[in-house]
């Protein structure tokens, strides 16, 4: 007496894997125009910290630069934040200083103020819950490649 087991096959792994490619491609690309739009406002609504020094605001004076926040005394590194949307993903771009202050670095022997530690300015983030949101989106691209498949029967 032979017993038979049946399984019906209702989702397809198969097609999930051949889009996989192209969803996170998807969600790597929303998530820098994402950033990219928030940079500008971290820097314009002054959520960059650590706040200035006191030295950086004597400097300032000196030049005329009053109450601004980090990252905005002259508007150049401001005004450079570019978003572009390109065909597969998009970029980011700025004056190359920006990366610098992002990481933090030490000034130059021959600067203003020689071989002093500048903190980094973590600015290039997203606002607090856009990951949720690009996760959501994700998630929901998954499911739906992981398209029902044609009911096959197993035996």
């Amino acid at each position: 007496m032979k017993k038979q087991i049946e399984a019906k096959i209702t989702y397809d792994a198969k097609n999930l894997a051949k889009t996989m490619p192209k969803i996170i491609k998807g969600l790597l690309k929303r998530y820098t125009i994402q950033t990219g739009n928030n940079i500008k406002s971290n820097i314009f609504e002054g959520k960059v910290k650590p706040s200035l020094s006191k030295t950086t605001k004597e400097i300032r004076r000196k030049r005329g630069q009053l109450g601004s926040p980090p990252l905005f005394a002259s508007g150049k590194l401001y005004n450079s934040i570019k978003v572009k949307e390109l065909k597969e993903g998009a970029k980011i771009s700025m004056n190359f200083y920006g990366a610098l202050h992002n990481k933090g670095y030490n000034t130059a022997p021959n600067s203003m103020i020689p071989r002093k530690k500048v903190p980094k300015r973590e600015f290039i983030t997203p606002k607090e819950g856009t990951l949720d949101q690009l996760m959501k989106k994700f998630k929901k691209d998954v499911s739906k490649n992981f398209n029902k498949s044609k009911n096959i029967v197993v035996k």
